[in-house]
């Protein structure tokens, strides 16, 4: 049995031939020269770096801290500004009601104001009384309603009931004046006007189209239909279309 190289044995992994004793580096006897080579070398291993000492890690960490305190301020300041503002709002509502209390305290001592005594309107001129409306002078000498009315032909029947009312009229004025009935009217109480009867022009003693030189006076009659029931309260007098009305109480 023959000997062989300590460290290797069998067919040789690189070509296939048996070891033949040769030293490195010389050729093979029948084939090609072949160098020896060796188990390949691998350098060691560098030691993996914990994961704390990675700069990715750090900055994640760092990342992670500034958004943690970002929020823990946050939530101090909105606790700080709802203090604030309740503060502010008790603070407000102690000023109004010292406010209030010293508007109370003010109305208390003011000297309360004396109702003012309403103004009488002036009373009316009554039955009797002259009253004027421009260069005339109106006055009532009698009123009295449901009397019976003729003319020279007939006598008249109203449609509700006749009112009389005498006047005497004065002209106070330089000229000539002419009046008529027709310058006098009568009201109600609830504001309700009547003229002067177109039925009675031709009973005696009734005004129409009368002259009065300046100052002369006439009496006179107006008669008046009014409905049945109606309480006449007012007269009145206008001499012309631009002068002031004179204005009787009948009761």
């Amino acid at each position: 049995m023959s000997q062989q190289n300590p460290g290797f044995s069998g067919p040789n992994q690189q070509s296939g031939q048996r070891f033949t004793g040769q030293q490195p580096g010389q050729p093979m006897p029948n084939g090609p020269y072949q160098q020896y080579q060796g188990p390949a070398f691998q350098p060691p291993r560098k030691p993996k770096k914990s994961i704390w000492k990675r700069w990715w890690m750090i900055c994640f960490y760092v990342i992670v801290g500034a958004i943690v305190a970002s929020h823990l301020g946050g939530g101090g300041d909105d606790n700080a500004s709802s203090g604030a503002a309740g503060g502010s709002e008790s603070a407000s509502a102690a000023a109004g009601g010292g406010a209030a209390k010293a508007a109370d305290k003010a109305n208390a001592q003011a000297p309360s104001k004396k109702a003012e005594p309403t103004k009488e309107e002036p009373k009316k001129a009554g039955i009797g009384t002259a009253v004027k409306s421009g260069d005339l002078t109106f006055t009532v000498t009698g009123f009295r309603c449901g009397v019976t009315v003729s003319d020279p032909m007939e006598q008249l029947t109203p449609q509700g009931q006749f009112c009389k009312l005498s006047v005497t009229i004065a002209n106070g004025g330089k000229g000539q004046a002419t009046v008529d009935d027709s310058q006098i009217k009568i009201s109600d109480a609830k504001g309700s006007e009547y003229s002067t009867s177109t039925d009675t022009w031709a009973v005696d003693g009734s005004i129409f189209l009368k002259k009065i030189n300046p100052g002369n006076k006439m009496s006179g009659v107006a008669y008046f239909d009014v409905p049945k029931g109606t309480t006449p309260t007012t007269s009145t007098f206008k001499s012309s279309l631009f002068s002031g009305t004179a204005e009787v109480a009948l009761s």
